[in-house]
């Protein structure tokens, strides 16, 4: 399931009256598998893992969540900076 898909799924699932309301918070873990997946091996996902599509992609799905979860704060994590490892 990509993330305009699993967008859609938390707008199903919140989209009663009681939580309209309340407050909440998404956490998205951003890219980790697009950048795997772009570089290491295209032929195997259903969609185009390079950079212009999958901003494109980030953008549909906080529309989704901008447009339709009111009362609602996004937190976007980067990927981890992995080189980072070798200094340790």
């Amino acid at each position: 399931m990509d993330l305009i898909e699993q967008a859609k799924t938390l707008v199903r699932i919140l989209n009663n009256p009681r939580d309209q309301k309340r407050w909440k918070v998404v956490t998205i873990w951003m890219g980790h598998n697009d950048v795997c997946t772009h570089p290491c091996n295209t032929s195997y996902t259903a969609f185009d893992a390079s950079p212009r599509p999958y901003m494109r992609r980030l953008a549909q799905a906080l529309d989704v969540l901008r447009d339709n979860l009111p009362n609602t704060f996004v937190n976007l994590l980067p990927v981890l900076d992995i080189t980072i490892a070798t200094e340790m």
